[in-house]
């Protein structure tokens, strides 16, 4: 019944969406979202922010769909509405520029027709996403959407953002977009990197543990097993670990991917922590003070890269992963880094502290290492669309 009438709403809908092209568009205001309305974080709302603070010419509005966030953003006076409230729905009407971080629907992707839309992303990416992931099926199902019922199509963004000009030819295959259409700024969430700024959260680890090391493990999403335990299905020993982090002052410090499931109630310890959104919202905040990354397939590993610090590889899956999951974009093996096939291994290369020898410089894959990527930014978007 609920497929039904969502059929029914989206042919009534049609001509209200065409109607969207009388109303005229505001080219100085502009909405953000990320992560389909439900958070305020990554690329869109590093550059909401920038915006805000350095230029008043531009009347910048976060639109969300999660009440908390709305409330805690007004409580500050920043400029935040729900999506499918009337001012809300209003100003995206108006609105001249959407800037998301993962898809349409971090705004309002009803209301789009006659706005411009830039595609900021969340990271760079190591898997194959949009178009190139082979499990999205783009066959004449998809066609047929964007023929008849545009406002459900994702892949129609004017400009996409880039981190280093090494993605672009990915960026353009993914969003469907050509080369003129990418921005290589490098990300705004990346600038972080470059501050001063400590996350609290880190700092109050550091208080309790009297200034223990930090190892931050950053797994990435598995499409085909949400709920996969990537620890001890891959001989994670808690005994051993809690022994090694005790007699070395070491944290070993967790975040599951967002679309996934915890995965994490058996790691009872005191050292073996997991961060959560409302302990620190702004994961680059956090990971720039970290002494070691491990991660697989995740595109953290080009942001970390930004800091010059010890990265260790874990792709204790990488041959399911890339058959069920994602196919990547890149040679794992030429990584630089050294790797573990499973815990044994990684706390073998923490022992003997061999990932000291990695190359600590300047890579491809980040063209900017400033801290000024929402500057840069601002300014292409604005040559773009107001000159």
């Amino acid at each position: 019944m609920t497929a039904i009438l969502r059929i029914i709403f989206n042919i009534i809908y049609i001509p209200f969406w065409h109607l969207l092209r009388v109303f005229p568009r505001n080219p100085n205001l502009w909405v953000f979202g990320a992560w389909f309305g439900e958070k305020y974080t990554d690329n869109a709302k590093d550059l909401f922010e920038f915006v805000t603070v350095n230029d008043k010419t531009i009347e910048a509005v976060w639109i969300t769909r999660n009440r908390h966030i709305y409330d805690k953003l007004n409580q500050q006076n920043i400029k935040c509405y729900m999506n499918n409230s009337f001012k809300g729905i209003f100003i995206c009407i108006r609105a001249k520029l959407f800037i998301f971080s993962s898809t349409k629907y971090d705004i309002n992707p009803l209301l789009m027709n006659g706005a411009s839309k830039i595609q900021t992303w969340h990271g760079a990416p190591m898997k194959k996403i949009g178009l190139d992931n082979i499990f999205y099926k783009y066959g004449i199902k998809q066609r047929l959407i964007k023929l008849l019922f545009p406002f459900l199509h994702e892949f129609d963004y004017d400009y996409v953002v880039s981190s280093s000009a090494f993605f672009n030819a990915f960026l353009c295959s993914a969003f469907d977009v050509k080369k003129n259409q990418v921005i290589t700024s490098g990300y705004p969430r990346n600038d972080v990197f470059f501050k001063s700024e400590k996350s609290k959260y880190l700092m109050y680890l550091h208080s309790k543990f009297k200034k223990p090391k930090i190892i931050f493990y950053l797994p990435t999403f598995r499409d085909n097993d949400a709920d996969i335990d990537l620890f001890f299905q891959f001989g994670f020993n808690l005994n051993i670990w809690e022994r090694y982090l005790e007699e070395t002052n070491t944290l070993l410090v967790l975040k599951p991917h967002y679309g996934s499931k915890h995965f994490i109630n058996k790691l009872k310890s005191e050292r073996i922590i997991y961060i959560k959104d409302e302990q620190e919202s702004d994961l680059n905040l956090f990971m720039k003070d970290v002494d070691v990354l491990i991660t697989d397939y995740s595109g953290a590993y080009f942001d970390f890269k930004l800091t010059t610090k010890p990265i260790i590889l874990a792709p204790f899956d990488l041959e399911e992963y890339i058959s069920f999951s994602r196919e990547l974009y890149i040679e794992y093996e030429s990584l630089e880094e050294l790797k573990g096939e499973n815990w044994n291994e990684i706390l073998m290369i923490l022992k003997q502290n061999k990932f000291a020898k990695s190359l600590n410089t300047k890579t491809k894959f980040n063209d900017y290492y400033d801290g000024n990527s929402s500057e840069r930014l601002l300014k292409s978007i604005k040559q773009i669309f107001l000159n």
